[in-house]
């Protein structure tokens, strides 16, 4: 059997979207053309569904970045970013895709593997075969890496050897805008004056616009004062940050903190502050799926957390 369903697009013209079913075979495309371009790819395909044996579990012919480049016929509005991030694993078909190497490409799981979930969902329903789309077994492994919950008294200490250290004087203010607002590392690094709102004590940012504590605010005043160009930390590089921030956990004899783990820690305690759905409009476009996912995510792995204590120490 088919079905043809009649969409439009933001541009008001007709997609035509044909689902062609057959001995649970699914076959779908979307034609941008005519209705009558549509019915005769759907008769073309049943009839070929009816003459030919299907080889249940054969691998899919189509590479990642071809169906990245079909995706994006249908859905243009996507970002490059999103899209070049995605193209690191182009030259592979969706059955090579496994959840782990998802993880080791994208260890934050975030905008950028949610695009590449939507690819290959799309894939899958355009009748690309795979037995289950390998992001979202990616992010059930995820859902079960045991989450670093940030203390106070560890920020207290990071704060405070960064301020008593001039040459990296910037990791101070780095480290508290990271945690207040819920950024990725690469965002803090992308903020600029016009971005930080003194007076309202405020962080306005690609359609965000989160309260800082004074404490943050303070800190970024004092950059501000340092620095004469308008990129707060437009000298640091994301591998100088990592490694400071690694050495100062050494140094202070904790341990290791990582980005995502500030980053977590803020949207949960964003989520305590202002409750989850206003947590999820502060930390809304462009990456409302992932703050979404990292509230959740922070809110459940911290009840663990308290719930089960810290982990034993089982070499005593």
């Amino acid at each position: 059997m088919s079905s043809i369903t009649t969409t439009y697009g933001r541009d008001g013209k007709p997609r035509f979207r044909v689902r062609v079913k057959y001995k649970g075979e699914v076959r779908s495309k979307t034609f941008h053309t005519s209705e009558a371009d549509a019915q005769a790819w759907a008769d073309q395909q049943l009839e070929e569904m009816k003459s030919t044996d299907i080889v249940v579990g054969a691998p899919a012919p189509l590479t990642i970045g071809v169906l990245i480049q079909e995706f994006l016929r249908d859905f243009p509005e996507y970002d490059r970013a999103l899209v070049d991030a995605a193209n690191t694993l182009s030259h592979l078909t969706p059955d090579r895709v496994s959840a782990e190497l998802v993880l080791a490409t994208f260890p934050d799981m975030g905008q950028e593997a949610v695009f590449l979930e939507y690819v290959v969902e799309w894939g899958r329903h355009n009748g690309v075969f795979v037995k289950q789309n390998p992001v979202a077994a990616a992010r059930r492994v995820f859902d079960k890496l045991p989450y670093r919950p940030v203390a106070d008294f560890e920020m207290e200490l990071f704060v405070a050897k960064a301020r008593a250290n001039d040459e990296h004087e910037y990791l101070a203010a780095f480290l508290s805008l990271i945690m207040d607002g819920a950024l990725k590392q690469v965002e803090a690094l992308r903020i600029r004056r016009q971005h930080i709102d003194l007076h309202e004590g405020q962080l306005k940012f690609d359609g965000r616009c989160v309260p800082l504590n004074p404490e943050t605010i303070a800190l970024l005043n004092a950059r501000m004062a340092l620095v004469d160009s308008d990129e707060l930390f437009s000298n640091v590089t994301v591998k100088q940050s990592k490694s400071r921030l690694s050495d100062y956990c050494k140094f202070l004899g904790i341990d290791e903190v990582k980005f995502p783990d500030l980053r977590r820690e803020g949207a949960y305690r964003l989520c305590l502050r202002y409750g989850s759905a206003r947590a999820w409009a502060m930390l809304g476009n462009p990456s409302t799926a992932n703050s979404a996912w990292m509230i959740v995510a922070a809110e459940r792995n911290r009840r663990l957390v308290e719930a089960l204590g810290p982990l034993p120490d089982f070499s005593v």
